[in-house]
């Protein structure tokens, strides 16, 4: 698939990870929320998943003390 979608940032971490298995993706992009724990789960469960970097939201000091110190973040 050459396109990416939207999914809505208030889904609880059961429907997160239901929907994004749901779409059978490989590969994931997180903007915000727990970022540094949502794309280690995502990397141990095989898919290629990173952090990126978008203006909004205004969580970024909690992202930068658990994002994964190996995890690339996207400009």
């Amino acid at each position: 698939m050459d396109r990416g979608f939207v999914l809505s940032d208030h889904a609880d971490w059961p429907g997160l990870l239901w929907a994004i298995e749901q779409t059978g993706a490989e590969r994931v992009r997180v903007t915000h929320g727990s970022v540094g724990v949502l794309v280690r789960h995502l990397r141990e469960q095989g898919l290629d998943a990173m952090s990126f970097s978008t203006e909004y939201g205004d969580d970024e000091e909690e992202n930068a003390a658990v994002e994964p110190e190996s995890a690339e973040v996207l400009p």
